[in-house]
């Protein structure tokens, strides 16, 4: 029996990627009507407009970018007001702080966050993706996807 050819998309992306770990699986993201969209070479482009090259320590620059917030405008078609922690927008709550005790740094406080839909329990609602910046524009960057609670 021949499969799927929008499950078999997904492997193969899944595939390049090589994860560790829980992922979701193909037939999953068939069922939640997710797909593969193979005609993405004008979004790469501007992709690669916001991509630069950042010197690591001694070591060969690497690929990076430094305007996540502008990246997600530009190529991704988000609002200003999407973001909290920007003129636009609500502060970044104080909940999204994390305490680095055991690192001996200051705590991590994102510079934006992105509040998800509208939650079941309003009480429970919280960004759904936050980012950092330390230090100068050659600093280290900290993503964290995923949800947390207030």
């Amino acid at each position: 029996m021949a499969k799927d050819p929008e499950v078999l998309a997904h492997q193969e992306w899944l595939g390049y990627l090589q994860p560790v770990g829980l992922v979701v699986s193909p037939a999953a993201l068939v069922d939640a009507g997710a797909y593969v969209d193979r005609d993405v070479i004008d979004v790469q482009n501007r992709f690669k407009e916001w991509v630069g090259e950042v010197p690591v320590g001694e070591s060969e620059p690497v690929a990076s970018v430094e305007d996540l917030r502008g990246l997600l405008c530009g190529v991704f078609g988000w609002r200003p007001s999407d973001f909290l922690g920007t003129p636009e927008a609500e502060p970044v709550p104080d909940s999204l702080e994390v305490p680095l005790t055991d690192y001996h740094e200051p705590p991590l406080r994102p510079t934006y966050a992105v509040r998800g839909p509208a939650p079941q329990n309003p009480a429970a609602d919280a960004p759904t993706a936050m980012w950092s910046r330390r230090g100068s524009s050659r600093g280290c960057s900290t993503w964290w996807l995923g949800s947390r609670a207030a």
